[in-house]
C-alpha cells in the first residue's frame, strides 16, 4: 500500500504555520527579568551615564548659533567643522514679483494608480479598431 504525500506535506505546512506563530507571539509577549533595574523607554539616562551621549561642543566664532533655539542648537552637538555665516547671507535679489515656483524632476505616481495596458483608455479591447 502506497501513503498519500499530499496530506504529509499539508502536515509539514500546518506544523511550520504553528511554529512560525507561536515563535511571533512568545516574541511580542516577553517581559523583562528584572523590571527595577531596566530603564523606561522614556527614561532619559543621567548625563556622562551610560547611553548618554557626550556633551562635546561645536566650533562657532560668530556665535551663529546662538539665534537658533536649544533644540537646534543641541543638533550641532560635535559638528566636526566651524560654523561659518553663508556668503550669500546678506544678498538681496533685484526682481521684487513675478517668481514661479515649480518642483524640478520626474516623480512617478505608484503604481497602483498608474493604468495598466488592458486598462488603458487609449488601448482598444479589440485589435485593428481605433478609438476616437
Amino acid at each position: 500500500m502506497v501513503k498519500s504525500t499530499r496530506f504529509r506535506s499539508i502536515g509539514v505546512a500546518a506544523a511550520a504555520f504553528v511554529a512560525v506563530g507561536a515563535l511571533s507571539l512568545a516574541g511580542c509577549s516577553a517581559t523583562p527579568t528584572d523590571p527595577a533595574g531596566t530603564p523606561d523607554a522614556a527614561e532619559s539616562p543621567t548625563a556622562g551615564g551610560c547611553g548618554s551621549v557626550p556633551e562635546i561642543g561645536v566650533t562657532d566664532p560668530g556665535g551663529l548659533l546662538s539665534t537658533l533655539s536649544a533644540d537646534v542648537q543641541s543638533g550641532y552637538n560635535a559638528y566636526p567643522y566651524e560654523i561659518k555665516e553663508s556668503a550669500w547671507s546678506d544678498w538681496k535679489s533685484q526682481k521684487t514679483d513675478g517668481f514661479t515656483a515649480a518642483i524640478v524632476g520626474r516623480r512617478r505616481p505608484p503604481r497602483s494608480s498608474r493604468p495598466t495596458r488592458a486598462h488603458s483608455p487609449t488601448r482598444s479591447r479589440q485589435p485593428g479598431s481605433m478609438l476616437c
